[in-house]
């Protein structure tokens, strides 16, 4: 600037606006934002009255508004309704279609305190109040008389009200808080209690006095030394224990039976030795993880106890060999074995055809190649044929010999296989027929037959005669011809539980309650286009009365009968994926007993792919809140 020189100011007009701007601009629309916000609440209670459904999740909140609880007080429900039809429309709900509060979700909020008055809601079935910051529960939640379904996880809970011992919850969620015990006087009198969450807690111990009706009870990351209070002879309906991320010494001191357990997970643990250590029957069970702990074996006779895996996970441990009971897995999908001591893996496991992933990496094995785990079974089965052909001497007359019979042959001798697996492998023959007397020179009873890609174009009864009929647990007749089920009224295969019948030429399911296979657990028909069948119904099923398990994926279905799966107590696992199915009925979600629920490859729109990829319970969860009310 030029010494004596005035200095230019700018002028008022062009400076005001924009020192105005700047300073109202911003607040003006964060007033304008929570006002919105306010607003849509307020909508979303109002239509609440309506739907019995109140959703005020991830909204901010510290307490829960009062307009929530306008409509259920005294002094609210004694003023005069106006019961014209033509009164004003102030956004409220018409006075014949308010309902009771049935659901009320506060997820995600930042909510310290529950407020008393949600005892008011005396109808309230569901209440979802997770990852809040309360400490504490009001007595009045004792005045739900109604309520199924508490979730409280993700607090700072360090008590449980002794009042909620008398609700008919079914559904209990208090993971992630900071429980140190657990009442026996409140769990123990949940006489309705079917689900348990108490993970991510510091509990040292369980109470002795489980209700006996659950079904699902997690415990993971919790601070457990033993489950030694607990009588798991009483969880007779127990399908789901997990007790993962714990300091476990033991499972058990006992012999114990858990005869409906489907899945137990006992993951980073203290396990040491042989597990279980004590007898522990899991006829039922499926998944078993009991990796990252220091086990050396299996106790003797619990790997036979549990003839119905299907996956078996003990990696990161010290096991030195597979146990010989392994070998008669015939269920097995996934075996993970890496990462601990085993120098050999048995010829045998090479039989266990089913298994789609073997993991072994990280021990001491030489002569394996790497590669696919069909790769690595194909080269096991290989040892025992070898092995089989180098026996095969005059003098070995009781061993069972190998041939490769053509099509039509007369007679056949099974391949070379160990007694204790008592599988016969007759794929690949070019076979039409199956005659009884093909089994003759076996020295065992057959258990699993495999009859996979031949010719067959009706089902081999003829061949089923004799010991083979109540011996025969496992029949693969995948890749034929075969175009029906048999119908026969009397039975065929008394003791049958798992029938492969996937890629044929199987047209429809037959309706009727003749009961070949009355003690089929497992049924697979993939692959079969039922072009004389739109959906499986109640009739289909009726002839299979222990169904546990049915596996019916690119069959063209085009619906789902709710009512058919309903009726099926026993059903596990149901997969109908890959089919053209258009809509997912809501009743579905009443099938509590899934464990296993696949629906991908369809092409309905609801639910969505991230609701359908969840776990079943996730899925069955979403339709039930579906069904209309």
């Amino acid at each position: 600037m030029l010494r004596g020189s005035t200095p230019v100011r700018a002028s008022p007009a062009t400076t005001t606006p924009a020192r105005n701007v700047s300073r109202f601009k911003r607040p003006q629309a964060a007033f304008a934002a929570a006002a919105a916000q306010t607003e849509g609440r307020e909508n979303t209670i109002k239509k609440s009255r309506a739907s019995g459904r109140l959703n005020l999740s991830n909204q901010q909140l510290t307490t829960v508004p009062d307009t929530v609880f306008a409509a259920a007080e005294p002094e609210a429900r004694s003023k005069a309704v106006d019961f014209s039809f033509d009164r004003s429309d102030d956004g409220a709900s018409n006075w014949w279609e308010a309902v009771e509060l049935l659901r009320l979700l506060l997820v995600d909020n930042a909510l310290t305190t529950l407020d008393p008055r949600i005892g008011t809601f005396t109808s309230l079935a569901i209440l979802d109040v997770r990852n809040n910051q309360l400490t504490s529960l009001p007595a009045e939640l004792g005045a739900l008389e109604q309520l199924a379904v508490l979730n409280v996880s993700g607090n700072q809970l360090t008590e449980f009200p002794d009042v909620l011992a008398r609700l008919p919850i079914v559904d209990l969620n208090l993971a992630n808080n900071n429980f140190e015990t657990l009442s026996e006087n409140v769990i123990g009198r949940l006489a309705k209690l079917q689900t348990l969450d108490v993970s991510g807690n510091a509990l040292a111990e369980l109470p002795g006095n489980l209700p006996p009706q659950l079904t699902t009870l997690n415990v993971a990351k919790n601070k457990l030394r033993d489950l030694g209070r607990v009588d798991l002879a009483r969880l007779t309906l127990l399908s789901d224990l997990d007790v993962s991320d714990n300091v476990l010494t033991a499972v058990a001191t006992n012999a114990s039976k858990l005869p409906s357990l489907v899945r137990l997970d006992l993951r980073r643990n203290k396990l040491r030795g042989a597990f279980p250590g004590v007898e522990l029957n899991l006829p039922a069970c499926k998944e078993l993880y009991v990796s990252f702990n220091a086990l050396t074996s299996f106790t003797h006779g619990f790997i036979g106890s549990a003839a119905m895996l299907r996956t078996l996970d003990f990696c990161n441990n010290a096991i030195t060999e597979l146990p010989s009971e392994m070998m008669g897995l015939k269920e097995l999908k996934r075996l993970d074995l890496s990462n601990n001591n085993v120098r050999t893996l048995p010829p045998e496991l090479g039989l266990l055809e089913g298994i789609d992933v073997l993991l072994f990496a990280g021990n001491p094995l030489r002569g394996v190649p790497t590669g696919s785990t069909q790769r690595v079974l194909a080269m096991l089965r290989d040892k025992i044929v070898h092995g089989a052909a180098v026996s095969s001497t005059p003098s070995s007359a009781g061993t069972s010999r190998a041939s490769t019979p053509g099509p039509g042959s007369g007679t056949l001798t099974p391949s070379a296989q160990e007694s204790h697996t008592r599988t016969v492998e007759l794929s690949q023959r070019g076979l039409t027929t199956l005659d009884a007397g093909m089994f003759d020179g076996l020295a065992f009873t057959p258990a699993a037959l495999v009859l996979h890609h031949n010719r067959f174009d009706t089902f081999p009864t003829a061949g089923f005669t004799g010991a083979i009929a109540a011996s025969l647990t496992t029949l693969v007749l995948s890749h034929n011809r075969l175009t029906a089920l048999p119908t026969e009224a009397a039975v065929l295969l008394p003791n049958l539980c798992h029938l492969d019948l996937s890629c044929n030429a199987l047209t429809q399911l037959p309706a009727t309650a003749a009961t070949p296979f009355p003690s089929l657990q497992e049924l697979v028909i993939s692959r079969n286009r039922l072009a004389g069948t739109t959906t499986i119904t109640a009739e289909n099923l009726a002839g299979f009365p222990r169904l546990e398990s049915l596996i019916a994926t690119a069959c063209g279905l085009i619906a789902i009968d709710a009512d058919a799966f309903l009726a099926v107590d026993t059903l596990r696992v149901l997969d109908l994926a890959d089919n053209d199915i258009a809509a997912v009925p809501p009743r579905l979600g009443l099938c509590k007993g899934l464990k296993t629920l696949r629906l991908g490859g369809n092409r309905f729109r609801v639910p969505r792919r991230e609701i359908v990829d969840r776990r079943c319970e996730a899925i069955l969860a979403y339709l039930k809140d579906r069904i209309p009310t």
